[in-house]
This record gives structure tokens, sequence and C-alpha cells, in this order.
């Protein structure tokens, strides 16, 4: 296993040629066949002062065996990032294009990486960028791809349209695991994910996993050479193939499923890939409350709207995988049964009424500390 300290030298020389690339006209793309990385990790210091510590129900959560965020609607097409570096760009305005349709059903919106290319204050450019980059939006709002196109250059940020009222809150990063990586794009929605792209993946000419591998092939680590650092959307996993599945910024139509998305091992690679995840909320919008009256009513997948308080009524209802998050107000009245099934979380902080003559909570379902709950008939 490598050290800490390995990793850090490993780290210093992938900086050490980024630089010698950019010096050479090449950053981030070796020949002009191929897409541009430009994911430079976190240290570990940054990446684990801002872990996320969830609370202890949430950890007994077991997550579906398999989820594709697509199926709720909440991902959008992957982009072309060219020739510039600027993957975490493409990450993050991918993440919070997600999350304003999983938490606002706003959208879909095609964001504007240019913004972030140009404009943010961290000093990422073509030659690279790091998670954090997403934390730009915390005091200015995005803007649209019409707005700021898209040019794979660098430059001075100059733009004249209205900014969104979204802002990010909460940035964080994820314990680097299976599960934590699963219950975060799974809770929070499908967000930025990092890994080594190694020769056999991409390798800079044509070749590699990503240009040859077949329709639903999972790609494994077994042999190459380093090309740095890449970041990519996870949009959800599959146990049986043992992988997860993420959207690529290479081109709407490419890679081995032909839609810019691609399945990687869990684990099994002959070369750490050093994976990593941040995530993050979004404030400032306001959402329509889910559709929920009438004779049976099966709520799947639903966010109730924070600052909103939301009715709920039929003969019965069903909550799956449903999300009651920090101050949302949800009022559940049913003439016969009440079920919360699996995946159905009332988060820390939220406030629900749960009234019919029948009551009852499946495995699966988790009511967080802070929570407020009031049940009866």
């Amino acid at each position: 296993m490598k050290t800490y300290k390995a990793r850090f030298q490993e780290t210093i020389v992938m900086a050490v040629l980024m630089v010698f690339f950019l010096m050479l006209g090449m950053v981030g793309m070796a020949f002009a066949e191929d897409f541009a990385l430009g994911d430079i990790p976190l240290d570990k210091e940054a990446y684990e002062k801002y872990i996320k510590k969830l609370p202890p129900d949430r950890l007994d959560a077991a997550h579906p065996s398999s989820y594709d965020a697509r199926n709720a609607g909440i991902v959008t097409p992957a982009k072309n990032q060219g020739s510039c570096g600027s993957c975490w760009a493409f990450a993050s305005a991918g993440a919070l294009e997600s999350h304003l349709l999983k938490k606002y059903s706003a959208g879909p919106y095609n964001l504007s990486e240019q913004q972030l290319l140009r404009c943010n204050t961290y000093g990422y450019s073509c030659s690279g960028g790091s998670s954090d980059a997403s934390r730009y939006w915390e005091s200015t709002g995005p803007i649209t791809e019409t707005c700021y196109p898209y040019t794979a250059t660098g430059g001075s940020c100059s733009y004249s349209c209205t900014e969104m009222v979204y802002r990010v809150t909460g940035w964080h990063t994820v314990t680097a695991s299976e599960w934590y990586f699963k219950d975060s794009c799974y809770n929070e929605g499908p967000s930025y994910w990092r890994y080594q792209v190694y020769s056999d993946f991409s390798d800079g000419v044509g070749g590699g996993f990503w240009n040859t591998a077949a329709p639903g092939a999972v790609y494994v680590n077994t042999s190459g050479i380093n090309r740095g650092g890449h970041a990519v959307l996870l949009i959800g996993w599959d146990d049986t193939k043992g992988a997860y599945l993420c959207k690529n910024s290479w081109g709407q139509t490419g890679g081995p499923n032909g839609d810019g998305t691609f399945w990687i091992a869990y684990s099994g690679h002959a070369n750490n890939l050093w994976f990593g995840m941040s995530n993050f909320d979004i404030a400032g919008g306001s959402s329509p409350c889910p559709t929920c009256s009438g004779g049976a009513v099966v709520l799947n997948g639903d966010t109730f709207p924070s600052g909103e308080t939301c009715p709920c009524t039929g003969t019965t209802i069903s909550l799956i995988n449903v999300t009651v998050p920090n101050n949302a107000t949800a009022n559940f009245t049913a003439s016969t049964s009440i079920t919360v099934g699996s995946g159905t979380t009332f988060e820390n902080g939220s406030n629900a009424t749960l009234t019919s003559p029948n009551n009852t909570f499946l495995p699966g379902s988790h009511i967080e500390n802070g929570a407020v709950l009031n049940v009866g008939q």
C-alpha cells in the first residue's frame, strides 16, 4: 500500500509534468485526437477537513443494488470539454444542473462552464482545477451556456447577463469508500467524482477502454501510464456489475455506451486510481410540492421543498425513496393507510405529520435525529 508521502510525491511529479506540457502548448492532451483531463486532487489534509459527517441513523441505511439517476430525470446530457483541461468545470456544472432538477425541479439547464473557467477566484484554468470549484457559486449565481458560451480557452471574465438566484451551500468532500459514494449520489444528488486516468482507459491517440470497449463493459485498470487526474459526474451504480456509472465530458455520443457515460469497477484495479468525491446543497429557489392527492397515492423519488409546507391526501399513501429535507413540512393524511417505504428519509430539521388508521414504517426508512414526526389516527 502506498503511503501518503508516496502519494504526495506522485502528485508533485504529476504537477511538474502538467507544467511541462503547458510550456509545450499541450496541456491536458498529449495528442489532438484525444480529450483533455484536468483534475488536480485536493491534498489529503484539505480532503479530510471537509468530509461530511453523517448522522448515525443514516449510516445504517441500505442502498438499492442498482441506481441510475437518469431514471429520476435529474441528469443532463454529456458535454464536450475539448482540448481544455476543464473537466473540473464540467463536473461542477453538471452537478449543479442535477441538483437544481432534484431539489427544485428547475431546468433542465445548460449552465455555463465558461463562467467557472474564466471567473473562478482559485486560479483554475485549462491547466486544471479541483473539486472545490463549485464554491464559486456560494456568492455568485450561475448563468446559462447561451449567455456565456464555452470556447475551451481561458482569459478574462466578461459577461453581461443576469445571474440566477441559486447558490451553492454546504460544500463538502465524501469519505472515499463505495458505501459513502453511493449514499452521497443517492441522497444528495449526482456530483463531482475524480480518478486517475491510465493509458489503458484512454491512451491519447484514440485507443483504450473509452474508445474501444463494448456497450455495458466495465473498466478495470490492468496496466498503462498514469496520464493524470480526471473529473466526471457520478450518476449511479450496479452491484451486479460491481461498478459505478459516470457521465464524462468527452462528447455527448462518446464512450463505450454511446451516450457519454461509462462504467468503472468499484475495486480490483492494478493501480490505485485515487477515487474521490465532493458534493453540496443548494439554496435560493422554491420547489413545487409533489403532486399528492386522490385515491391511491404513490410517491417515488420525490423531494419535498425546503421552506414550504406541503399537504398530501389520499385513500392510501405509499412513500418510496421520498425525502423530507431540513426546513420542509409535509402533512400526510390518508383514510385507510400510510406506508413509509425503503429509502424514505425524514431529515434532521424536517417536520412531518402522518394521519391515518394504519401507519407502517418498512425497513430501510429513516428518521434522522432532529426530525419532528407526528404520527396519529
